[in-house]
């Protein structure tokens, strides 16, 4: 199955970590109106992977939010910009945010987009797929099937990535609609019009909903190298693009555990 995997460009950890962390998405705060909130997740919501400069900044805005001069004195570089708008005028809260840069946005916005992508196709694989295992990660959980039912693997179903002009039509629009409603959003919500951002927006395009590896070989199992007691094996597989290789090895290793 072709679940969406984390950004490759930039500072993970700055895009997925208030969702790791049970904060929720930066850019579903955006997209309901919730700037305070944006901004707490951004400033104030420390990161096991943020730096000890960055931790006791953060820990510092959370308990003086709103003392701007005091927070921009403790401010590393890459947050001044931002606390320099609020020293300026506290209610600016989309002037703020509008301080980082477009490939962040970006970024939070294609990860709320994976996001939604991933939770409609465990709508879609549920449906599909007969005897499905569940695999938990950081921000939900995956569904593998084990056999599929009644579907032409000839003819590829393709899933939207949300964006306020994607076409919710037939039996795919109506899951999305569905994880829509359980985030309490609209299509509509999607174009972050009251932002009124230059290039950054939630880009339509789709992605397949399965994938096949193709060339696919197994070397014999010998001694492991780093691990006496364990054994090792070599693969190797071609993938279309938008797949993710890590997934493929997570469900064949899902399926070594079910014998």
């Amino acid at each position: 199955m072709a679940l969406d995997g984390a950004p490759t460009v930039g500072p993970a950890q700055a895009v997925f970590g208030s969702a790791k962390h049970g904060q929720g998405f930066f850019a579903k705060k955006l997209m309901l109106g919730h700037y305070k909130g944006a901004l707490q997740l951004i400033l104030a919501t420390p990161f096991k992977e943020d730096s000890q400069q960055e931790k006791q900044f953060k820990h510092f805005c959370r308990e003086h939010w709103g003392q701007w001069t005091e927070c921009l004195n403790r401010a590393p570089p890459s947050y001044q910009r931002m606390v320099r708008v609020l020293t300026r005028n506290r209610r600016d809260l989309k002037g703020a945010i509008k301080t980082i840069s477009r490939e962040m946005l970006n970024l939070h916005i294609l990860a709320y987009q994976s996001f939604i992508f991933n939770e409609s196709l465990k709508k879609y694989v549920t449906d599909c797929g007969s005897n499905t295992v569940t695999m938990p990660y950081s921000l939900g959980s995956f569904i593998f099937y084990r056999k599929l039912v009644d579907v032409d693997t000839s003819s590829q179903c393709t899933i939207p990535m949300v964006s306020e002009k994607a076409p919710l039509r037939g039996e795919v629009g109506s899951l999305i609609k569905s994880v829509l409603d359980k985030e309490g959003l609209t299509i509509r919500d999607f174009s972050l019009r009251a932002m009124r951002f230059r290039g950054v927006r939630f880009k339509p395009f789709t992605r397949n909903a399965l994938f096949f590896p193709q060339g696919f070989t197994c070397g014999k199992p010998a001694n492991d190298d780093l691990d006496a007691k364990k054994k090792k094996m070599k693969i190797a597989f071609t993938l279309p693009p938008g797949s993710y290789a890590t997934l493929l090895i997570k469900r064949l290793m899902l399926k070594s555990s079910m014998h």
